[in-house]
């Protein structure tokens, strides 16, 4: 990407990405405070089913399928075969019916989605002071009814993190074409699109193919503070400030601890410093 597209890109970004948690065991609490490790789900592990679908559509003629199957992993012989095989089939079968049948666009998608590894980060939305750590429904959706935590990142202390894409909200799915030149460009959209009823997360993604279900190490310096929920237990805010302290023992990366409570007359979330 050239210079100033990059710091197009670069300038987009909020400064900080939250993660709220509810409190996991002790070894991942460590992987995650001491280590700086994240962990890329699956999309099919989410907890919303509609999250990366898209709508598959096959639309183009017969010179889209053959420029289609010029990209297939094959060799020569093997594509002349390919294409005269195609010509058969969609003289029989129409265009949809033998790609439906033979390449299984629906199926492979899934698979390819599947296999791609996410994180997902929320961010402050702009001129709304009450939204990041301040989020009520954050907290009690993904901070386990407050009784969990908030980590916060600085996004430009980490090449991982300033390569996270904002997630756009729509009623309606993406609209995938198989036959697209542009099919790439076409899944991206799907990664990074979710129903509008999410868009009080202000969600950022960041999203490693073929990396589902495995842990990978931010910079030290990106991790800058631990927000503990109103209703964490006293045990849990204890583990917390001991691995921090392990933290700044074994990399002298020095991390800030805030608790969450209720304000006494709003139905607001104050952050105050632990430590």
């Amino acid at each position: 990407m050239e210079r100033r597209k990059y710091l197009h890109v670069l300038n987009s970004w909020p400064r900080f990405f939250y993660k709220f948690r509810a409190f996991p065991s002790e070894d991942r609490l460590r992987s995650l405070i001491v280590k700086g490790e994240i962990y890329l789900s699956s999309p099919r592990d989410f907890n919303d089913p509609f999250d990366m679908r898209g709508k598959i559509v096959i639309k183009g003629g017969f010179k889209a399928l053959r420029r289609k199957l010029s990209t297939l992993p094959i060799g020569e012989k093997m594509r002349r075969t390919a294409l005269r095989d195609a010509r058969v089939g969609v003289s029989v079968e129409g265009l949809e019916g033998y790609v439906t049948r033979m390449f299984m666009p629906i199926e492979r998608f899934d698979e390819l989605i599947g296999r791609q590894g996410v994180h997902c980060f929320a961010s402050r939305t702009q001129g709304d002071r009450l939204s990041g750590p301040r989020s009520n429904l954050m907290w009690s959706h993904y901070g386990d009814s407050h009784k969990g935590f908030c980590l916060q990142y600085a996004v430009h202390e980490d090449p991982i993190l300033v390569q996270a894409a904002r997630v756009k909200y729509a009623s309606q799915y993406p609209i995938i074409n198989w036959l697209s030149d542009h099919f790439a460009d076409d899944v991206l959209k799907c990664v990074t699109q979710k129903d509008e009823c999410w868009k009080y997360e202000s969600e950022w993604r960041y999203v490693k193919g073929d990396s589902a279900r495995q842990l990978i190490s931010l910079n030290r310096r990106a991790l800058k503070s631990v927000i503990l929920g109103a209703e964490a237990q006293r045990s849990d805010i204890d583990s917390v400030v001991r691995l921090v302290e392990e933290r700044l023992s074994l990399s002298g990366v020095s991390t800030d601890v805030y608790i969450a409570s209720r304000s006494p007359d709003k139905y607001r979330v104050c952050i105050s410093r632990l430590t």
